[in-house]
């Protein structure tokens, strides 16, 4: 996991519609990207549903929200639309390059670990939390990280 206070990497992440989303797209707003293990499983649903409950929390506060786990482009896309979210799940399938940068995938297992990253406008992180069992300190967490920026 990366450090407090360290730069974001470079990231690029597509979404189901083809759309790519790098450090660019997210120059004038904080952002709160999510890591994830994997789509369509319970522990993920749970983590996903409590972000999409304050969704309009977040983007009040100044920040968007990004959902990202090893799953393609396309299965994120499906697991969006089944859950009714408000903001967008990417992918960096299939070399996970962006997983990777931010420390959050080991090849090894095949699969993130669940990290939360609040990123401010300068690309500094200002936020960051791993923790596997409760799914809904991710939201609640970064939430109020993003409203003390």
């Amino acid at each position: 996991m990366l450090e407090v206070g360290t730069p974001a990497p470079s990231m690029r992440f597509r979404d189901a519609d083809g759309n790519i989303y790098t450090n660019a797209e997210f120059a004038d707003t904080a952002l709160v990207v999510a890591f994830y293990p994997n789509a369509f499983t319970g522990g993920c649903e749970r983590e996903l549903r409590e972000f999409n409950e304050l969704y309009d929390e977040f983007r009040k506060a100044g920040a968007e929200v990004l959902g990202s786990s090893v799953d393609t482009q396309f299965a994120q896309g499906a697991f969006a639309a089944q859950m009714e979210l408000k903001f967008k799940l990417v992918s960096d399938w299939p070399r996970y390059r962006t997983s990777t940068a931010f420390e959050v995938y080991p090849p090894e297992r095949g699969w993130d670990d669940r990290v939360t990253y609040v990123i401010d406008r300068e690309g500094i992180i200002r936020f960051a939390l791993h923790d596997e069992n409760d799914m809904t300190r991710h939201a609640r967490e970064s939430l109020e990280a993003v409203r003390a920026l």
